[in-house]
């Protein structure tokens, strides 16, 4: 029994785009002005997780299919573009 479904494609749905490059910015200065080093690491985990987006339509092998939106710069992104308008 397979608890895996197989990716058959990938569809691009949506985009979003992240926060400016300069809110990044601020954010990291804020963070250190607040409490140093930890305060740039959170404020770099933030900037991460308010950056730019994709939404997938999957289309798997049994002919389910589910959409996904990962961040542009995840591991999960490099799987789902390899897929991209596989036939």
């Amino acid at each position: 029994m397979c608890f895996f479904k197989k990716i058959i494609r990938t569809e691009i749905i949506d985009t979003m785009p992240g926060i400016s490059e300069e809110d990044k910015l601020n954010n990291l200065v804020v963070g250190h002005m607040m409490n140093g080093f930890n305060g740039v690491m959170h404020a770099n985990l933030l900037n991460e997780s308010e950056g730019e987006k994709t939404t997938f339509l999957v289309i798997y092998s049994d002919n389910t299919s589910s959409t996904i939106t990962v961040n542009n710069n995840s591991l999960a992104y490099k799987k789902y573009i390899t897929y991209l308008n596989n036939d």
